[in-house]
């Protein structure tokens, strides 16, 4: 990197990202007095969410379940699985006890063997780009797909399949989640500073959005968090200042 790199620095890009819409669906999302039911703390080890979880925490699990209860999708197909699960799970048994059904599948092919203890599950312990793509074209408006993979292009890989065969298939109305996308701004100082973590999946996402209307953003977290810290924190409590959430909602509009 070039000695004087920042990447806090927000960027300017040719992406609509509606953020008028992201405010209006923010205030209109119900349920979030039930988000103070989950622990802070807890164990790694167990089929339990908590919220300080080295994965999937504040912001990115409070949005994801208010999502499930507000939208009540029919299915959800999770590439990428673990603590996204197990916040699923316990909005999928709230709707649930309200008449509202959800099939959820994970694609997980190396995580977490407890996945296989919850009965709410389906895992498909395989790679994503060995699934055949009639089981994503299945997928029905309001229904969601959640990618949380590799974060990394390679000739051959899951973000690759992800982008260049699934997504173009997926039908109208269907909202997707990309996991670890801080648009406008870079991939965190310390990652790629200091860990030299080079992921690039969050660049093909925005030459994906260039000139794109097949797709609309719906919701991106860190982009609301730096720039409507308040009305995001009125929505998804558990955030701070020092939260970085990085959940990226899109929705297939054609």
């Amino acid at each position: 990197f070039d000695k004087n790199f920042d990447a806090t620095v927000e960027r300017s890009l040719h992406i609509d990202f509606k953020v008028p819409q992201q405010l209006a669906l923010l205030a209109e999302l119900k349920y979030t007095e039930e988000l103070a039911a989950f622990p802070a703390k807890g164990n790694v080890k167990l089929p339990q969410f908590f919220y300080e979880n080295p994965a999937f925490s504040y912001g990115d699990a409070e949005m994801y379940y208010l999502f499930i209860r507000n939208l009540k999708p029919k299915r959800i197909i999770e590439i990428g699985s673990g603590f996204s699960t197990l916040i699923a799970v316990e909005a999928i048994k709230k709707n649930k006890a309200e008449g509202f059904i959800t099939e959820l599948t994970c694609i997980e092919p190396y995580e977490f063997t407890w996945l296989e203890t919850i009965p709410e599950v389906t895992i498909m312990r395989t790679k994503v780009e060995e699934v055949p793509l009639d089981f994503f074209a299945a997928l029905n408006e309001g229904d969601f797909l959640f990618i949380d993979s590799s974060h990394i292009i390679r000739p051959g890989n899951d973000v690759l399949f992800e982008y260049l065969n699934v997504l173009p298939i997926l039908k109208k109305g269907v909202i997707i989640h990309i996991h670890d996308i801080f648009s406008p701004h870079h991939y965190l100082q310390e990652w790629l500073v200091n860990m030299k973590r080079f992921w690039n999946e969050q660049y093909l996402l925005e030459a994906y959005l260039y000139y794109n209307d097949a797709f609309e953003v719906k919701m991106a977290l860190n982009l609301l968090k730096n720039q409507h810290y308040d009305a995001l924190k009125k929505t998804c409590p558990g955030i701070s200042a020092a939260t970085t959430p990085a959940s990226f909602w899109l929705q297939k509009t054609k």
